[in-house]
């Protein structure tokens, strides 16, 4: 019995100092790693941080939804000749038959259901991780200082329009290391200023810095070796590379939904027939750990499913390619959403899927937000970058 008793304490203390060394290294790289499960927690904050030296991204403008305030809200008494709004009715499944697509989506909601509870159950499991949420819109904004905006947000869609000519100021940060010195090698860094076309353009950050791009006093934080291609979908054919073997070999793709507001942004429709692999699942969830949603509500639950194809391209053979390892059917992705549209960054936990060169050539198209190592074209690539997103490092 006390043979027994010392076995279950000894359990207990080995748990708890695995689940901190999980959240020490949560809290360096964003990503948290479930016992026993393919499930994974990230903050895409600090995901997107580690691509950034002098500035951060701002958790809360990251995270304008889903946290509760910290000040009690005042009741607003309504006014007396103002007409209440009648509630929509929400579409049931029951309230009408379903069409071929919606009973395919149906049962694949059954099939994941229980896989999703899962998932969910060892996010409520896990108190340190769940202490450590409540915290994530509020860390590190009160150690930096905030990168004003000098104009309002800029529309591009409507600026590829009205100016085509529109030129960017590109403000690189290029490092310049003495390795004279022995001991600690003198950083030293100089700036270099280019000006170049902002649509239909490959404007380019190649160093391994932050840089700063400025459109019309507007300024956008690119992050290090990224690049991005503003231009409307007529153009896309300028991302083919010339020669097969510069190809990508990773294609993140989320195209606008085909409704009237869609088609008014981005006025273009596109199809895709993909080989399916595999699929895992993006669930959105809370500060609290709750759900953002009902998990059976037909129209708005709180998952999307990730839809990975690969394509059996011939490539040559050389040192750095990496052989295919399939992704399991099982896996599901936890964060608490961003502002709206705003995708969680995903892309390094693909990293080991990803078969072809090593490091991976990178494309995101329909992008609004730019990554490290990686092509965003779209119409809007640079709507996430805006300086009013981050937050700039004091001096040490």
């Amino acid at each position: 019995m006390l043979q027994a008793l010392h076995k279950h304490l000894a359990r207990g203390v080995r748990e708890r100092m695995e689940d901190s060394q999980k959240l020490s290294l949560f809290h360096k790289s964003g990503v948290y790693n479930f016992k026993d499960s393919n499930t994974v927690f990230i903050d895409p904050v600090r995901v997107l941080n580690r691509f950034y030296n002098r500035f951060t991204v701002s958790p809360s403008t990251y995270y304008p939804r889903f946290f509760k305030s910290l000040t009690p809200k005042t009741t607003v008494p309504s006014s007396p000749t103002k007409r209440k709004r009648k509630k929509r009715k929400r579409c049931s499944e029951e309230s009408r038959p379903l069409n071929d697509r919606e009973q395919i989506a149906l049962q694949r909601h059954q099939e994941l259901r229980p896989l999703l509870m899962k998932a969910h159950e060892c996010l409520l499991k896990s108190n340190g991780l769940l202490g450590a949420l409540k915290d994530l819109r509020s860390e590190s904004d009160s150690c930096c200082l905030k990168e004003e905006c000098e104009c309002g947000e800029q529309c591009f869609v409507e600026l590829g329009q009205q100016a085509p000519d529109l030129v960017v100021t590109l403000n690189l940060c290029i490092r310049d290391i003495d390795k004279d010195m022995e001991d600690s090698p003198n950083v030293q860094y100089c700036e270099q200023r280019s000006i170049l076309p902002v649509f239909n353009n490959f404007v380019v950050n190649d160093t391994e810095d932050d840089a700063m791009a400025e459109i019309l006093n507007n300024h956008y934080i690119m992050p290090r070796e990224s690049c991005f291609y503003m231009s409307d979908l007529g153009q896309i054919r300028n991302l083919i590379p010339a020669h097969t073997d510069c190809g990508f070999n990773l294609i993140m793709v989320d195209p606008p939904w085909e409704n009237a507001s869609a088609h008014q942004k981005s006025r273009c429709s596109m199809s895709f027939e993909i080989p399916i692999s595999c699929t895992c699942c993006l669930l959105q969830v809370k500060a609290n750990g709750s759900l953002i949603g009902d998990l059976d509500l037909f129209h708005h639950r709180p998952y999307e499913s990730l839809i990975l194809g690969y394509s059996p391209g011939k490539v040559k053979n050389s040192d750095n390619q990496s052989k295919f390892k399939p992704l399991k059917d099982d896996h599901v992705i936890m964060s608490i959403p961003g502002d709206y549209s705003r995708k969680p960054p995903i892309a390094d936990l693909l990293q080991e899927y990803i078969p072809g060169v090593k490091p991976p050539r990178c494309v995101e198209l329909f992008a609004r937000e730019i990554m490290a190592g990686c092509v965003a074209w779209g119409n809007e690539p640079l709507h996430f970058q805006d300086s009013r997103y981050f937050v700039k490092k004091m001096a040490t």
